[in-house]
Formats: C-alpha cells, structure tokens, sequence
C-alpha cells in the first residue's frame, strides 16, 4: 500500500477508481467526501493517512437519538492500516475501512472499484445499491446500511473543491446563492432587494458600498470595488460557469423570468 504524503493526495487517488454510477461531492455536509450513486444512496467518507481512533469518533453518527440527516453508509478512508484492533473496533461501529493501493497484475477484480485505464484500485467494492431481495447473501457484508431517516442535504451543484486539503474550500448553498448574485449583476448590469429575496439570500451583506454600491437609480444596486466574482471564479471556476450556462433555468426557478 503506498504512503501518501497528504490526505488530498489520497482522496484524488481514490476519486479516480470510483464507478461512472458514483459522483463524489468533496467537502460536503462535514465530510471530507459524500460519494452518491445514481440511485440516491450515499456514503460518508472521512480520509486520514493512518486509522486512528479520532478519525473513527469522526465519522461516527453524532446523537443518533435524535435522527439527524445522514449517509446511508459511513466509511474511513485511511493510507495506512497499522492497527488490527482499531479494524475491529470499526467494524463493531459498522465503520467500513477504504484503502487505495497501485494496481499490479496480482489485483482482484472483486475487490477493485476501479475505472479502466485507472492506475489505482480501491477495496473493499463500494455498496450495493439494489433492492435488498435481490442481493445475495453477503453482497454488503463490509458494510452497515445506516437506514437514515433523512439523507444529507446535497448543494445543488458538485462541488469543484479539492479533497482531504489542511484548509479546505467549502462550496455550500450560500456560495451557490452568491454566485447567482454575481452572475445576475454580471448579465443584467443592476441588482435590487427583491432580486436578493427571490433568490434566498440575505442582502444586507452585499449592500455596504464593497461588493455592491448604490446605483443611479434608488433601490437599484451595481457591482462595487470589492465584487466577489472574481474570487468566486477562481475558487469555483468550473461550477460558475454552470451557473452561469444554467442561467434561464434558475431564473425562472426563482420567478425573476
């Protein structure tokens, strides 16, 4: 199993043996990544280099009595296993244990996630995701269907973030919303208090003379010295050019059609 010399690095491995049916959603809902079949399943995933037992208190269900939204299955994803009791511990949690390791001619193609043409493989196979009756037995014995009552809440965009990085770039629904802001002020040159409210966000932060300033017109605010687009671009450039291109969609969406 090879040493990776940052938590990034292993989710980017990772990431790459996924199967077209599963997209990963990085830096999503307190995880390092929510992986998300075409079916609507999910799966919790917290990377460290090495198991340890804070990365397992991570991933656990925090106060499971009250139902909070959650994956339908959690897992650690870890470049180093080097404690056996920590695997039992996690498996006694229903905790799955993700590793990634270079491919070789010696690997198994039931144990490989991995796309073709991929130089990684991971292990063991992620869930499945059909109707229980017609699984056979065993099927998802590495893992523990966490039956939430509410999956997680999932951005209306996949985040173009990276991974597992020290200080992560989040892109959640605020970000998404700020960007429609930019992209209307971009398109329509002008911006007002009932564009704000349509779109489900929170004016009084823009109106400070900064990222917008006062208009010719009373009530109509412009692009100030400090309009975030920009910023937002180089974040985010791939998903604001989507909310861009998506434009008429969510405009009608909002009722500013």
């Amino acid at each position: 199993m090879p040493d990776f010399e940052y938590e990034k690095d292993l989710c980017a491995a990772f990431a790459e043996t996924l199967p077209e049916d599963w997209t990963v959603y990085n830096e999503t809902a307190g995880f390092d990544m929510v992986l998300v079949h075409e079916t609507g399943a999910q799966v919790g995933v917290e990377a460290k280099l090495v198991l340890n037992p804070k990365v397992l208190l991570q991933i656990c269900e925090s106060h499971p009595q009250f139902h909070p939204p959650g994956p339908d299955f959690r897992a650690v994803l870890v470049g180093k296993v080097t404690n056996a009791d920590l695997v039992g511990i996690s498996k006694m949690l229903g905790i799955t244990i993700l590793t990634v390791s270079r491919k070789s001619k010696y690997v198994s193609s039931y144990d490989s996630n991995s796309r073709t043409g991929c130089k990684w493989f991971s292990r063991p196979k992620l869930p499945k995701t059909e109707p229980l009756k017609e699984q056979r037995w065993g099927d998802n014995n590495r893992w523990l269907d966490c039956a939430p009552i509410e999956r997680l809440e999932l951005p209306e965009y996949v985040p173009d973030v990276i991974a597992g990085d020290k200080a992560p770039v989040v892109m959640g629904a605020w970000k998404i919303k700020a960007m429609k802001v930019c992209v209307w002020v971009e398109t329509h040159g002008k911006i007002t208090r009932a564009h704000f409210k349509a779109l489900g966000i929170d004016a009084s932060r823009w109106m400070t003379g900064h990222w917008l300033k006062k208009g010719a017109v009373r009530g109509e605010w412009v692009a100030g010295p400090s309009f975030p687009a920009d910023k937002f671009k180089t974040e985010h450039s791939r998903v604001y050019d989507e909310i861009t291109f998506d434009l008429e969609k969510w405009t009608k969406e909002a009722g500013l059609a």
